[in-house]
């Protein structure tokens, strides 16, 4: 052999190597984050819509929506926020008919605010028709998939994550 098939040898290897090895483990590892994704997205829509329906947030609910995104084999951070419907008499002499009762604002409450709430371990905390509530859940550990494109697309700077959102307005009033 001469020194030309030797390059061309080592640079087959190396490229064979790539395609049976590193590529297939690339693709699994991607699918399986989609997989994830799809999963995680599932849970939080179901317990945003569990609140939805039953107007009130439960220590129990929050445990179970937690262990269930943790049983994706990743950690999530987790922002609970509340859009408390705040209705307002207004001023309706102002107004040219008189039909207007008042204006709808709203005020924010997250997760920590609710969890300090006394009934919150006991009946959980209350919430009513028009209320909106918003989760979204963002993991905080590196898998597989984002650590080969860390290491594949330094250059480019691509990343990813497994990020789940979904909101929904109140449609029960809490305790019914």
């Amino acid at each position: 052999m001469n020194m030309g098939e030797i390059v061309i040898t080592v640079v087959a290897a190396v490229l064979a190597a790539f395609i049976f090895l590193v590529y297939p483990t690339l693709t699994t590892a991607e699918q399986n984050e989609k997989v994830t994704q799809l999963a995680a997205q599932q849970v939080v829509s179901d317990y945003v819509n569990k609140i939805a329906t039953k107007g009130v947030i439960t220590a129990s609910d929050y445990d179970a929506f937690i262990q269930k995104l943790n049983a994706t084999g990743n950690t999530f951070d987790v922002n609970l926020e509340v859009q408390i419907l705040d209705t307002n008499s207004g001023d309706k002499t102002a107004l040219t008919s008189g039909s207007l009762i008042g204006t709808n604002d709203s005020y924010s409450i997250f997760l920590s605010s609710i969890q300090s709430n006394p009934d919150y371990d006991l009946t959980g905390f209350k919430l009513k028709q028009g209320d909106t509530i918003v989760v979204k859940a963002k993991n905080t550990n590196t898998t597989i998939a984002q650590q080969l494109r860390q290491f594949f697309y330094k250059v480019t700077g691509q990343e990813g994550s497994i990020a789940a959102t979904a909101s929904a307005m109140v449609v029960n009033n809490g305790g019914k």
